[in-house]
């Protein structure tokens, strides 16, 4: 992943995020529909941060299960966009 996409998924955690000093691919997804990457951030104030997100990647699904496992990404990445203000999901990204 380049830095411009992870600054831009790390800042969709959390939009205090000033830059990015490392990329690591933790996990790929079931199908190849995506990765999990762990993001060494610094915020605007200078503090260090980590950001785990989950990139997700299922732009034409065929089979019945691979619809399934996309509905299921896209189940989740709705309930983090809805609940990620909650302090317990602080630093989590789902998109």
């Amino acid at each position: 992943m380049k830095n411009a996409e992870a600054l831009a998924l790390a800042r969709s955690a959390d939009p205090n995020i000033a830059s990015i000093s490392s990329v690591r691919s933790i996990a790929r997804l079931w199908a190849g529909m995506g990765s999990i990457q762990s993001f060494q951030c610094e915020t605007k104030d200078g503090k260090n941060v980590t950001i785990i997100a989950k990139k997700i990647s299922c732009p034409n699904p065929q089979s019945f299960g691979d619809k399934r496992k996309a509905a299921s990404y896209h189940a989740e990445a709705s309930f983090y966009l809805h609940h990620s203000t909650d302090s317990a999901l602080a630093g989590i990204c789902c998109q």
